[in-house]
């Protein structure tokens, strides 16, 4: 028996290295991402604002929010043929891609308002990601629909993201500034 006790010990330890429990396979929300602790329905404060966040070096005029974007790690099996005649499944473990925060710019609470979370949930609707009421209310339901437009854009997170809010037809598109123009300061060659 006594033998028994480091065989068991080893055998609780590396069940406790098995993968976490994460969204049901084909499930669309795809990696759980950790958010910030926030109340749903708000979004990061306005610039300058009490517990605003941005990453180094960022425009202060902004408004800014980060998703985690997790560890990517390969797994291999493969089985040995033992000398005895069984077979044993080794698998070895590398991480393909380390986890890193994604910083992304947001619309700021005042632009934030019911009309256009109504044309955002018109949109997301358009595109078959949303069906739930057109009430101009950013809840649950409109967060998972954002999170499943711009998860395929590479942004696994449930906050609008300014280039989704353009992408959606929400936000005006900024113009490019051309040098020499009244839309850009002039260089000098």
């Amino acid at each position: 028996m006594r033998a028994l006790v480091p065989i068991l010990a080893a055998a609780l330890a590396v069940a406790a290295c098995g993968p976490g429990r994460g969204p049901a396979p084909g499930s669309p929300l795809g990696p759980e991402v950790r958010r910030e602790a926030r109340p749903i329905g708000t979004i990061p404060a306005g610039p300058g604002a009490a517990g605003a966040i941005a990453p180094p070096g960022a425009d202060p005029a902004l408004c800014w929010d980060r998703a985690e974007d997790p560890a990517r790690v390969v797994s291999r099996s493969v089985q040995v043929r033992m000398p005895g005649g069984g077979l044993v499944t080794r698998t070895r473990q590398r991480i393909a891609q380390a986890r890193r925060d994604v910083w992304f710019e947001t619309p700021c609470a005042p632009a934030l308002t019911a009309e256009l979370v109504a044309s955002l949930q018109r949109a997301l609707t358009a595109r078959g990601l949303y069906d739930g009421r057109i009430d101009g209310a950013m809840d649950d339901e409109v967060r998972r629909a954002v999170l499943a437009f711009q998860a395929p854009r590479g942004l696994a997170a449930g906050t609008l993201s300014m280039e989704a809010a353009r992408a959606l037809g929400l936000v005006p598109v900024a113009a490019e500034r051309q040098p020499g123009t009244a839309r850009g300061p002039a260089t000098d060659p």
